[in-house]
C-alpha cells in the first residue's frame, strides 16, 4: 500500500512537472518572432499569445516542440511546430529551428511539413529532430486515410533567402 502510495505521489509531480513545462514553452514559442516567406518575399511575424493574424497571412504556435541542440554548439536548441495559412483554404505545418545565441532563441530556419498532417511524436537524436506523424492521402484529405510517416529533419545552416544577413 505504501508502495502504491508513494508511486501515485511521483506520478503527480511528474505530470505537473509536464504541465508547468508546456505551459512555459507556451508562453516561449507562442510570443516569438518567426520568419514567413520564400526566395520571393519574406516576413517577420510575431506571435502574440500563440497566434499571429494579419490577412491574409495567419500563423499559430501548434504546441509541438523539441529542446536539445542542434547546431553541436553545445547550447539548448529548440525546434518548434508552427501551422500557417496564407490566403489559402488549408493550414500548412512548420518546422522552424530556434538556434540558441548564447543569450536567446532565434528562429533561423524552416522546413515546411507534408500536407495535412497529425504529429504523433518528436523526439532530438544526434542534433537530429525526428517527427513521426499520421499523413492524410490525396484530396479531400478529411475523407481520406492516412498513412504513418517517420521524417527526420535536420538544421545545416540558415535559410539564406530569410537571413541573407547570415551568409558565410
Amino acid at each position: 500500500m505504501r508502495l502504491v502510495s508513494t508511486l501515485f505521489l511521483v506520478l503527480i509531480v511528474f505530470l505537473a512537472g509536464c504541465g508547468v513545462e508546456n505551459r512555459n514553452a507556451a508562453r516561449l514559442f507562442g510570443n516569438m518572432t518567426y520568419y514567413i516567406g520564400d526566395e520571393r518575399s519574406v516576413e517577420s511575424v510575431t506571435l502574440v499569445n500563440s497566434s499571429y493574424r494579419s490577412l491574409p497571412l495567419n500563423v499559430f504556435y501548434y504546441n509541438k516542440y523539441i529542446y536539445g541542440d542542434l547546431n553541436d554548439d553545445g547550447l539548448k536548441d529548440a525546434a518548434v511546430i508552427t501551422e500557417q495559412n496564407s490566403g489559402g483554404s488549408g493550414y500548412c505545418y512548420v518546422l522552424n529551428f530556434l538556434i540558441n545565441d548564447g543569450e536567446r532563441l532565434v528562429h533561423k530556419a524552416s522546413r515546411r511539413l507534408e500536407g495535412a498532417i497529425e504529429i504523433n511524436r518528436m523526439s532530438l537524436k544526434n542534433g537530429r529532430a525526428y517527427i513521426d506523424m499520421d499523413v492524410r492521402q490525396g484530396e479531400g484529405h478529411a475523407e481520406n486515410p492516412s498513412r504513418r510517416v517517420k521524417k527526420v529533419y535536420e538544421y545545416t545552416d540558415p535559410d539564406v533567402f530569410v537571413f541573407p544577413a547570415f551568409k558565410s
